[in-house]
């Protein structure tokens, strides 16, 4: 860990961390529908004939099948009355110590559908909120609304909690999604933005790092509270921790020589070089501003100079589709292991281990092959382990835990090196614009992730896996035509942008 750090400042070290910590928290809002929505095994609520049933057999089966095992008769939606003729039930009791949203809500048999739909509200907010967030911060700064967007996540996961019916439930997911991805990019510029171009990708790597971190702790505070607003209001309250980053955080130099700060970001390297106990460089040496770029360019004028430019919207349509395909393959993974064989919370801890070795795999894999070339070898094989799933579930289930954790190391491996990779193609005063309308994309596609979950409760799992497989292939092939960025020097205009080599072998 010494030689990660070698060469860096006392300042950079510092950000670092703050930075990898703010991750931490992330996955306990993006993984909390495998808690609070969890499906606890229930039957049908009849009252006192239910147990007439139970002893006398000839009230009611809860199956058509009168001859059912125990298990059968569980977790079914009708029942036999007296008559014999097939009943849907209406009231349900929900067995074991778990109480979520669903055993409270009733979200099972004709209301089943809402499940999907409720996660799907949440990436819906991921969606909107990463938009926006993006361009607000290019146009405000990436330290305010990281602050901003980091509140709100905690802020609605209180506000959830207390939610007393379908509706406030929805309406409070929306806005928690809409918090739980800006700040986490915008986290990320901050500190991409701040360190040398060595750096890069340790910052992405350590920030990996605290999100599995986070993904295992969510594993046990899952464990812990039991209770789904219980263990919301503690998710909340962990917000409290992250006060102190307000007077911690500078905003980035980078962001405010491109919006013509100049005076604002030299007070800040003056910081950063007194911390460092360097000499305080020339303002022009540092930033290396071109006079000829005019300073009053903003977001929205430096958008338009970039759609202009052919090769940059290709670079953009090619990036999306890598954003697409890989967060819809992670949410299907991440949000379905309630249903793997084994213990829940251990599954959820392996997949944590998995994103754990994933970060290590990337920090590897990009300073040994860089971005593109890593990117689309990963995805190659995790293609070729998802559309050989339907042979997984005829050999065992064991087989189908382990193909699927496999999987998932492969798609976070994916998903970091793209989180690097797009913010390193375009300038800077569009950066966090670009990244979030691309991540923006990735969460449109992430709407229809539950409903593939839900789909594949029939146990027909071949069609999607097939498709699924041949457009993360496709992503992957697409991906060599985009430009290396290792160790280059982030784009600060676009020409700087359009000037890098389209073809390159490493």
């Amino acid at each position: 860990m010494k030689n990660l750090f070698h060469g860096i400042g006392r300042y950079e070290k510092r950000l670092i961390l703050l930075i990898a910590l703010s991750a931490v928290s992330n996955p306990f809002a993006v993984l909390q529908s495998l808690v609070i929505q969890y499906v606890p095994p229930f039957q049908c609520d009849l009252g006192e004939k239910n147990y007439q049933a139970n002893s006398t057999n000839i009230w009611i089966n809860f199956t058509n099948n009168i001859n059912a095992s125990d298990d059968q008769l569980k977790s079914s939606c009708t029942y036999q009355n007296i008559s014999g003729n097939t009943v849907s039930c209406t009231k349900f009791i929900f067995e074991g110590p778990e109480v979520s949203a669903v055993s409270e809500f009733g979200l099972v048999c004709s209301k089943a559908w809402m499940r999907p739909t409720l996660v799907s509200v949440y990436f819906m907010g991921k969606m909107v909120g990463g938009f926006f967030g993006g361009v607000l911060s290019d146009r405000f700064g990436r330290k305010k609304v990281f602050l901003i967007f980091t509140a709100i996540q905690f802020i609605a996961a209180t506000c959830i909690s207390f939610s007393n019916g379908v509706i406030m439930y929805a309406v409070m997911l929306f806005i928690s999604g809409s918090g739980s991805l800006v700040n986490f990019m915008a986290a990320m510029l901050l500190g991409v933005e701040m360190v040398p171009p060595r750096c890069r990708s340790l910052i992405v790597f350590l920030m990996n790092i605290g999100y599995s971190c986070g993904y295992m702790l969510t594993a046990l505070v899952a464990f812990l509270f039991r209770d789904w607003r219980w263990y919301l209001r503690f998710t909340g309250l962990i917000g409290v921790v992250y006060l102190p980053y307000y007077w911690l955080l500078d905003e980035s130099p980078s962001w405010l020589t491109s919006n013509g700060k100049h005076d604002d970001a030299a007070k800040i390297l003056r910081k950063i070089s007194k911390m460092n106990k360097t000499a305080t460089k020339d303002e022009e040496e540092v930033f290396q501003v071109k006079r000829e770029v005019d300073e009053t360019k903003g977001c929205l004028k430096t958008l338009g100079e970039l759609v202009k430019k052919p090769i940059l919207i290709g670079r953009y349509l090619i990036t999306a589709w890598a954003w697409i395909v890989v967060t819809v393959g992670y949410y299907a993974i991440a949000l379905n292991t309630n249903s793997l064989s084994g213990d829940r919370f251990l599954n959820m801890m392996f997949a944590g281990l998995m994103e754990l070795l994933a970060c290590c795999m990337f920090y590897v894999a990009v300073e040994a092959w860089g971005r593109r070339n890593t990117f689309s070898g990963v995805m190659g094989v995790t293609a070729v382990l998802i559309a050989a799933n339907p042979l997984w579930t005829l050999w065992s289930g064991t087989m189908v835990t382990i193909a699927t954790m496999l999987s998932k190391l492969g798609l976070s491996l994916a998903f970091g090196v793209v989180y690097t990779y797009t913010g390193e193609l375009f300038p800077t005063g569009t950066r966090h614009t670009v990244l979030a309308a691309a991540s923006s994309f990735g969460r449109a596609g992430t709407v229809v992730a539950p409903f593939i979950i839900f789909a594949g409760e029939s146990g027909n799992t071949a069609t999607s896996s097939y498709i699924t497989a041949g457009l993360i292939a496709f992503s992957s092939a697409t991906v060599m035509l985009l430009p290396e960025t290792k160790t280059r020097k982030l784009p600060q205009n676009v020409d700087e942008a359009v000037e890098m080599k389209r073809f390159t072998c490493c």
